[in-house]
């Protein structure tokens, strides 16, 4: 399988910034093309969420310690909240949503980032696969979870002409395409459980992807708990 690359036509929308810089060359050694492209998606998304939330919960009764992260906070959190599937992760306890928020925080400490720019892409990170909760808390944890919403249609797509790009809201996954993103993310997350069950306790995205495994073993196609 060929290595997985950045469309040049997305380039211009990665922040320049070390943090930024170190968090893609991590995600391009162990992303597949498919996890990059959405990975990528949802940092286009995620830019067009800020302040947004979802009218269906209403908004949160506490304040978020943080509103808006920097641009290459948020970018280090999305490109890196899928890293934890990959193999070299797999004799970590935690489920992959923690990983790939650790590897974001030490990215962004690394680059000097304060400590609340740290917590909030954490929390962004480890929270994007936890319904409701991300959203009311607000601020960058709810950003990339709606993102995540409108990767996987359950929340509307913002409408958006990407800045000095030629990205929009129209083309933006004929630029990136799907690739069979859903496949590929929830097997991966499956193969891990099954070498390490500690990833995927009950109640959690990991632990419904394992059951419909384990439910249905011959089953080829997407994982009927995705």
């Amino acid at each position: 399988m060929p290595p997985p690359v950045v469309p040049p036509s997305i380039l211009p929308l990665i922040p320049q910034h070390p943090a930024a810089s170190e968090a893609l060359a991590l995600a391009l050694e162990k992303l597949t093309q498919p996890v990059l492209n959405h990975s990528l998606r949802t940092f286009i998304y995620a830019q067009h969420l800020v302040g947004v939330e979802d009218p269906h919960l209403g908004t949160s009764p506490v304040t978020p310690e943080l509103d808006v992260l920097p641009a290459e906070a948020l970018f280090v959190a999305c490109i890196l909240h899928d890293i934890g599937p990959n193999k070299c992760y797999d004799a970590r306890p935690e489920r992959f949503e923690i990983t790939g928020a650790d590897e974001a925080a030490i990215i962004l400490r690394r680059h000097g980032a304060s400590e609340a720019v740290v917590r909030g892409a954490w929390l962004a990170a480890a929270l994007h696969a936890t319904p409701h909760t991300p959203e009311r808390l607000g601020g960058p944890a709810a950003t990339l979870r709606l993102a995540i919403r409108v990767e996987f249609e359950s929340f509307p797509r913002p409408e958006f002409r990407a800045g000095d790009s030629d990205v929009t809201s129209e083309n933006v996954e004929s630029l990136l395409p799907r690739l069979g993103v859903e496949k590929d993310l929830s097997d991966d997350v499956v193969r891990q459980a099954l070498v390490n069950p500690q990833k995927a306790p009950t109640a959690s995205w990991p632990g419904d992807l394992l059951r419909g495994k384990k439910a249905n073993p011959d089953w080829e196609g997407l994982n009927k708990e995705f």
